[in-house]
Protein backbone atom coordinates (compact mmCIF):
# COMPACT_ATOMS: atom_id res chain seq x y z
CA UNK A 1 0.00 0.00 0.00
CA UNK A 2 2.95 1.89 0.49
CA UNK A 3 3.20 2.11 -3.54
CA UNK A 4 -0.64 3.61 -3.39
CA UNK A 5 0.62 6.53 -1.80
CA UNK A 6 3.87 7.11 -4.17
CA UNK A 7 2.32 6.52 -7.08
CA UNK A 8 -0.38 9.38 -5.66
CA UNK A 9 2.52 11.47 -4.73
CA UNK A 10 3.89 11.22 -8.03
CA UNK A 11 0.60 11.74 -10.03
CA UNK A 12 0.55 15.08 -8.24
CA UNK A 13 4.30 16.14 -9.57
CA UNK A 14 3.40 15.03 -12.99
CA UNK A 15 3.24 17.57 -15.56
CA UNK A 16 2.42 15.22 -18.57
CA UNK A 17 -1.22 14.50 -18.36
CA UNK A 18 -0.44 10.86 -20.38
CA UNK A 19 2.08 10.43 -17.18
CA UNK A 20 -1.16 11.08 -15.19
CA UNK A 21 -3.25 8.78 -16.85
CA UNK A 22 -0.58 5.72 -16.86
CA UNK A 23 -0.08 6.34 -12.77
CA UNK A 24 -3.73 6.62 -12.51
CA UNK A 25 -3.77 2.92 -13.64
CA UNK A 26 -1.05 2.02 -11.43
CA UNK A 27 -3.21 3.15 -8.39
CA UNK A 28 -6.39 1.06 -9.70
CA UNK A 29 -3.92 -1.89 -9.64
CA UNK A 30 -2.60 -1.72 -6.24
CA UNK A 31 -5.29 -0.27 -4.55
CA UNK A 32 -8.07 -2.53 -5.90
CA UNK A 33 -7.23 -5.00 -7.96
CA UNK A 34 -4.16 -6.70 -5.61
CA UNK A 35 -6.55 -6.71 -2.58
CA UNK A 36 -9.77 -8.14 -4.76
CA UNK A 37 -6.51 -10.83 -5.70
CA UNK A 38 -5.68 -11.37 -2.21
CA UNK A 39 -9.33 -11.77 -1.35
CA UNK A 40 -9.42 -13.96 -3.83
CA UNK A 41 -6.37 -16.21 -3.12
CA UNK A 42 -7.44 -16.50 0.69
CA UNK A 43 -10.71 -18.18 -0.50
CA UNK A 44 -8.33 -20.69 -1.55
CA UNK A 45 -6.73 -21.27 1.68
CA UNK A 46 -9.92 -22.95 2.47
CA UNK A 47 -8.43 -26.38 4.19
CA UNK A 48 -8.83 -29.50 2.13
CA UNK A 49 -11.10 -31.80 3.98
CA UNK A 50 -12.80 -29.26 5.78
CA UNK A 51 -16.14 -30.08 6.83
CA UNK A 52 -17.13 -26.46 7.78
CA UNK A 53 -17.57 -24.56 4.01
CA UNK A 54 -18.05 -21.55 6.39
CA UNK A 55 -14.75 -21.38 7.89
CA UNK A 56 -13.12 -19.29 5.58
CA UNK A 57 -9.78 -17.62 5.69
CA UNK A 58 -11.23 -14.43 3.95
CA UNK A 59 -13.13 -14.16 7.34
CA UNK A 60 -9.98 -12.92 9.04
CA UNK A 61 -9.64 -10.09 6.84
CA UNK A 62 -12.94 -8.56 6.81
CA UNK A 63 -14.79 -9.57 10.44
CA UNK A 64 -12.29 -8.32 12.77
CA UNK A 65 -12.50 -4.94 10.49
CA UNK A 66 -16.63 -5.00 11.64
CA UNK A 67 -15.40 -5.32 15.26
CA UNK A 68 -12.66 -2.91 15.55
CA UNK A 69 -14.92 -0.33 13.37
CA UNK A 70 -17.71 -0.80 15.81
CA UNK A 71 -15.42 -0.67 18.73
CA UNK A 72 -13.66 2.62 17.52
CA UNK A 73 -17.17 4.34 16.91
CA UNK A 74 -18.32 3.66 20.78
CA UNK A 75 -15.11 4.37 22.41
CA UNK A 76 -14.34 7.45 20.53
CA UNK A 77 -18.35 8.96 21.40
CA UNK A 78 -17.83 7.90 24.96
CA UNK A 79 -14.41 8.60 25.19
CA UNK A 80 -12.33 10.52 22.45
CA UNK A 81 -10.62 13.58 23.18
CA UNK A 82 -7.66 13.12 21.50
CA UNK A 83 -7.76 14.06 16.93
CA UNK A 84 -6.23 11.07 15.48
CA UNK A 85 -5.53 13.00 12.42
CA UNK A 86 -8.04 16.25 12.23
CA UNK A 87 -6.72 17.40 8.50
CA UNK A 88 -7.80 14.46 7.07
CA UNK A 89 -10.55 12.82 9.19
CA UNK A 90 -11.64 15.09 12.11
CA UNK A 91 -13.61 12.92 13.90
CA UNK A 92 -11.54 10.01 14.01
CA UNK A 93 -9.69 9.58 17.51
CA UNK A 94 -6.69 8.40 19.13
CA UNK A 95 -8.78 6.57 21.75
CA UNK A 96 -11.23 5.23 19.15
CA UNK A 97 -8.39 4.30 16.83
CA UNK A 98 -6.64 2.42 20.32
CA UNK A 99 -10.04 0.75 20.81
CA UNK A 100 -10.03 -0.26 16.87
CA UNK A 101 -6.87 -2.35 17.83
CA UNK A 102 -8.19 -4.05 21.01
CA UNK A 103 -11.10 -5.36 19.09
CA UNK A 104 -9.64 -5.94 16.12
CA UNK A 105 -7.60 -8.56 18.04
CA UNK A 106 -10.03 -9.54 20.63
CA UNK A 107 -12.46 -10.82 17.17
CA UNK A 108 -9.81 -12.46 15.76
CA UNK A 109 -8.27 -14.61 18.23
CA UNK A 110 -11.29 -16.50 18.83
CA UNK A 111 -12.45 -16.58 14.68
CA UNK A 112 -8.91 -17.49 13.66
CA UNK A 113 -8.85 -20.50 16.10
CA UNK A 114 -12.23 -21.59 14.90
CA UNK A 115 -10.85 -21.64 11.33
CA UNK A 116 -7.66 -23.62 12.47
CA UNK A 117 -4.91 -20.85 13.03
CA UNK A 118 -2.79 -20.93 16.16
CA UNK A 119 -3.54 -18.29 18.37
CA UNK A 120 -0.09 -15.80 17.34
CA UNK A 121 -1.36 -16.05 13.79
CA UNK A 122 -4.91 -14.64 14.48
CA UNK A 123 -3.41 -12.36 16.73
CA UNK A 124 -0.99 -11.25 14.02
CA UNK A 125 -4.29 -11.09 11.55
CA UNK A 126 -6.21 -9.44 14.02
CA UNK A 127 -3.07 -6.85 14.81
CA UNK A 128 -2.52 -6.14 10.88
CA UNK A 129 -6.75 -5.67 10.83
CA UNK A 130 -6.74 -3.11 13.09
CA UNK A 131 -3.57 -1.06 12.04
CA UNK A 132 -4.13 -1.20 8.12
CA UNK A 133 -7.80 -1.40 8.41
CA UNK A 134 -7.16 2.51 9.70
CA UNK A 135 -4.94 3.18 7.32
CA UNK A 136 -6.99 2.32 4.90
CA UNK A 137 -9.99 4.51 6.06
CA UNK A 138 -7.87 7.21 6.97
CA UNK A 139 -6.04 6.98 3.19
CA UNK A 140 -9.72 6.99 1.50
CA UNK A 141 -10.19 9.54 3.32
CA UNK A 142 -7.24 11.75 2.63
CA UNK A 143 -8.17 11.19 -1.46
CA UNK A 144 -11.31 12.28 -0.79
CA UNK A 145 -10.36 15.28 0.74
CA UNK A 146 -7.86 15.54 -2.02
CA UNK A 147 -10.54 15.75 -4.81
CA UNK A 148 -12.51 18.00 -2.91
CA UNK A 149 -15.91 15.35 -2.36
CA UNK A 150 -17.43 14.51 0.74
CA UNK A 151 -18.91 11.21 -0.62
CA UNK A 152 -17.03 8.34 -2.24
CA UNK A 153 -20.20 7.97 -4.40
CA UNK A 154 -24.27 8.23 -3.80
CA UNK A 155 -24.89 4.43 -4.10
CA UNK A 156 -25.19 4.29 -0.45
CA UNK A 157 -26.77 7.27 1.00
CA UNK A 158 -25.36 8.13 4.32
CA UNK A 159 -22.01 5.70 4.57
CA UNK A 160 -19.81 8.26 2.33
CA UNK A 161 -20.03 5.94 -0.49
CA UNK A 162 -19.58 2.16 -1.73
CA UNK A 163 -15.97 2.87 -1.36
CA UNK A 164 -16.05 3.80 2.65
CA UNK A 165 -17.46 0.41 2.78
CA UNK A 166 -14.30 -1.65 1.70
CA UNK A 167 -11.59 1.15 1.93
CA UNK A 168 -10.56 -1.12 5.32
CA UNK A 169 -10.96 -4.16 3.57
CA UNK A 170 -8.88 -3.12 0.58
CA UNK A 171 -5.57 -2.32 3.26
CA UNK A 172 -6.31 -5.12 4.96
CA UNK A 173 -6.41 -7.98 2.66
CA UNK A 174 -3.14 -7.72 1.25
CA UNK A 175 -1.58 -7.87 4.64
CA UNK A 176 -3.56 -10.71 6.32
CA UNK A 177 -2.85 -12.91 2.55
CA UNK A 178 0.91 -12.24 3.10
CA UNK A 179 0.65 -13.40 7.05
CA UNK A 180 -1.69 -16.29 6.26
CA UNK A 181 0.85 -17.45 3.26
CA UNK A 182 3.61 -17.54 5.30
CA UNK A 183 2.52 -19.26 8.10
CA UNK A 184 0.24 -21.80 6.43
CA UNK A 185 -2.40 -24.16 7.71
CA UNK A 186 -0.98 -27.41 8.58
Amino acid sequence: MIGVAAVLYASRLAKDSVVKWILADLVSVLWFMMPLWCLLELHKMIPHGSSWVFANPILMAVVPLWGGDTAAIFAGKAFGKHPLAPKISPKKTVEGGIANLLACCLVALPLGTWIGYSWPVALACGAAAGIFGQVGDLFESYVKRQAGVKDSGSLLPGHGGLLDRIDSVLFTAPIVYAILTFFKLQ
